[in-house]
């Protein structure tokens, strides 16, 4: 049930609480290769507008609590505002529209006292003003650029370190502060090391399989786009030559 990611909705016990954000990511990636296959001889314009639409109509299901929460249009719109982020530097539209959701949206988490509602407002304005010809871009850290590129990794591997330390915590009946913070900062170091080698061995390699498959232009633009804003961006990850034509 995992591996097709169906477990909070067949009401399985989950492996890792994290993950129940997978199943919701795994549910927009279906929807939002449908939508792209389908509306790909539309108009950028038109694209966004589909996507306002989209993400307009998660705020407003959100907001009535219409659907369960294992389902993803109860969270689509915070993968709809990153997707009209991208459309807002190529259509008016896609800016239009983050100037009437973003607001919408935060709203949203004051009311729903939901702090992701505050993270995805703040990253869409951040992208937004980077956007502008005007802002001076700061160089970045190397240590946070490299801690950005297995952020994902970091993801899927800190809960279960952290389940290690609780359980360590409880056997332990730790009573000093002391010990308690230092365990904290050895099991965080440990979930960077480990997150550093599930990145190299897994996530290198399988971002590496799936650009083998060429979908179209917009991929190579997007894949393009992506090594502009992220100079570091591994050499695996670039778009793969094109297939002969027969």
């Amino acid at each position: 049930v995992h591996l097709v990611y169906l477990q909070d909705i067949l009401d399985y016990p989950a492996l890792d609480p994290a993950y129940w954000t997978l199943c919701l990511e795994v549910q927009f990636y279906l929807v939002f290769t449908l939508s792209a296959v389908c509306l790909r001889a539309w108009s950028p314009t038109a694209q966004a507008a589909w996507f306002a639409v989209l993400t307009g109509g998660s705020l407003w299901i959100h907001a009535l609590n219409a659907v369960p929460a294992e389902y993803f249009p109860r969270l689509w719109y915070q993968f709809g505002i990153g997707v009209l982020a991208y459309s807002a530097s190529r259509t008016r539209v896609g800016g239009f529209a983050l100037g009437v959701l973003l607001p919408a949206a935060l709203v949203l988490a004051v009311t729903h006292r939901q702090a992701e509602g505050y993270a995805v407002t703040l990253v869409a304005g951040l992208l937004l003003l980077r956007q502008q010809r005007w802002v001076v871009t700061l160089s970045q850290p190397v240590f946070l650029q490299k801690l950005g590129g297995i952020s994902y990794s970091l993801y899927l591997v800190h809960g279960l370190i952290g389940m290690v330390l609780a359980a360590w915590f409880r056997a332990a009946g730790v009573r000093s502060e002391i010990v308690g913070w230092s365990g904290i900062a050895v099991a965080t170091t440990a979930a960077i090391a480990f997150a550093a080698v599930f990145y190299a061995v897994c996530e290198r390699r399988a971002m590496g399989w799936s650009h083998r498959v060429r979908v179209n232009a917009a991929r190579d633009e997007a894949t393009r786009a992506a090594s502009e804003t992220f100079p570091d961006t591994p050499p695996d990850v670039a778009p793969s030559p094109a297939p002969p034509v027969v």
